[in-house]
């Protein structure tokens, strides 16, 4: 499903939850109005419910994705579905409106790098060699195609092995515009999901891994699995997690106060809402500047090509201005 189709989804789940509808009901109304692979996922899922799969067991299986998944395990457990599906509507609701904003700005650079490789190869055209013209421009034009579709797999190949893989975490959190989006997102899961299942009366061993889980940071994930130990011995969260690099400071320094004022659940609360702010604001950012960045990639490629058509034309005639 796209994006624009996950938060409608996530969005109408949440809101007939809130009404007392239960989920198996909730889906079962939503089964009349869904459309296209919003309607046969509603179907998956109510499939799978029915073999006597969790929320959150039958939502993965129907391949809405690990982050939906973690989460929802997270929420479930605490007893808080329907902010969980919520907090998914908002998320993906920021998603397409990045998107919507990156292709339309991207729109203007494309055309440009098309035409500049059309045109560039006119000349073949001039000398009636149509053949030859289709062989300069059609492999350039299959190339650009082929790298934005490899960039899309290798960013969500990356962005799979982050979610267990500390080191490729680390390297994605040290990409520009990406990395402190990544690091704020999981922030906010993290919290999130750490407030619900304390509030739901959850151990705190338990509640951080699940939290952990949800985060999607295999940084973060690393982290607690050093600190659950000396946490069952006694120590306090708060000071352990202040000592990784995988935590945000203000969300180490959050935890601190709120244990020891009592107050742990507003905290969490209040840095989940910071965290999830931040990352939204990093994420405009991303869809501000990545179609100028191409922009400017796009006109260093069509200037260096004029440049090597020239240079090549005046090497042909060289020989020509010599002999005369």
């Amino acid at each position: 499903m796209s994006p624009r189709a996950k938060q409608q989804l996530y969005h109408s789940l949440a809101q007939l939850l809130r009404a007392g509808v239960t989920f198996p009901r909730a889906l079962e109304k939503l089964s009349t109005t869904a459309r296209g692979p919003a309607r046969q996922t509603v179907a998956r899922i109510r499939s799978h419910l029915d073999r006597g799969y969790t929320v959150a067991e039958a939502c993965a299986a129907a391949h809405l994705g690990s982050t939906e998944a973690a989460v929802l395990a997270a929420v479930e457990r605490a007893g808080s579905l329907d902010r969980g599906l919520e907090e998914l509507a908002r998320h993906f609701g920021a998603l397409a409106s990045a998107r919507g904003r990156v292709l339309a700005k991207l729109a203007y650079p494309v055309f440009v790098l098309v035409l500049g490789v059309l045109l560039l190869n006119l000349p073949l055209i001039v000398r009636q060699d149509a053949t030859a013209y289709l062989y300069a421009t059609l492999p350039v034009l299959a190339a650009m195609v082929a790298a934005a579709l490899a960039l899309v797999v290798v960013c969500k190949f990356l962005a799979a092995l982050a979610s267990f893989d500390p080191l490729v975490d680390a390297f994605v959190r040290a990409l520009p515009l990406i990395g402190g989006m990544q690091r704020a997102f999981a922030m906010s899961r993290f919290c999130l999901a750490y407030e619900l299942q304390l509030n739901a009366g959850i151990n705190v061993f338990d509640a951080l891994q699940s939290a952990s889980s949800a985060s999607r940071s295999g940084m973060v994930r690393s982290a607690v699995a050093r600190v659950l130990p000396e946490v069952r011995a006694g120590s306090q969260v708060g000071p352990l997690l202040a000592e990784s690099s995988a935590i945000d400071p203000e969300v180490a320094q959050g935890i601190v106060v709120g244990e020891e004022s009592g107050s742990l659940g507003s905290e969490l609360r209040q840095l989940a809402a910071t965290q999830s702010e931040r990352a939204y604001g990093r994420l405009d950012a991303l869809a501000e500047w990545l179609p100028r960045l191409v922009y400017v990639a796009v006109l260093l490629y069509v200037g260096a090509s004029i440049v090597r058509v020239y240079r090549d034309y005046l090497d042909q005639l060289q020989p020509l201005l010599e002999g005369l």
